[in-house]
């Protein structure tokens, strides 16, 4: 397969010093977390930025998202929900846990936290209200994958679990 040279634009980016890797492609924007600054969406097409969010918190999951709106966790135990289109905040919800929330899943009206150490919470999508939770014991050391109504992920010893979700 030969690669055809695509036009690039290299000597104009933009600059953030604290941008990280941990991103979000979803339809026409590009979510991308800031260590200092929240979360940026930036247009796709020219990466004008669209609007911005302080959490004032280090985020410490990819965000994830659903139709209309983005979740995300920073190292002060919160969930972060945010509205796609105008980046206003919907809500934050403080985790109760001594563990550090590290990564997030969608799945359906359930929003799954992983824990450092421990358990996978589960909240309401929509309104944030906590539901349960699910006992792992040594915390998670892998993002949750969702696949057919399943948890997929690692824990801290090395145990790779798919867990059924029912409603």
């Amino acid at each position: 397969m030969k690669l055809k040279k695509i036009s690039t634009d290299v000597s104009n980016p933009h600059h953030f010093q604290d941008l990280y890797l941990k991103s979000l492609l979803a339809k026409d924007a590009l979510y991308v977390l800031s260590q200092s600054s929240g979360i940026f969406s930036f247009n796709i097409n020219d990466l004008s930025i669209n609007w911005n969010y302080s959490s004032n918190s280090v985020p410490t999951s990819y965000p994830v998202s659903n139709e209309f709106n983005i979740y995300y966790l920073t190292i002060d135990k919160k969930i972060h929900l945010i509205n796609k289109r105008t980046g206003n905040i919907l809500w934050e919800k403080v985790i109760d846990s001594n563990s550090i929330p590290l990564t997030l899943a969608i799945m359906n009206n359930y929003l799954f936290v992983g824990l450092t150490k421990g358990d996978i919470l589960i909240y309401n999508s929509v309104n944030g209200s906590y539901i349960d939770k699910i006992p792992v014991g040594s915390g998670l050391s892998s993002d949750i994958v969702t696949y057919d109504n399943k948890l997929i992920f690692v824990s801290n010893i090395g145990n790779l679990y798919s867990v059924l979700i029912r409603q």
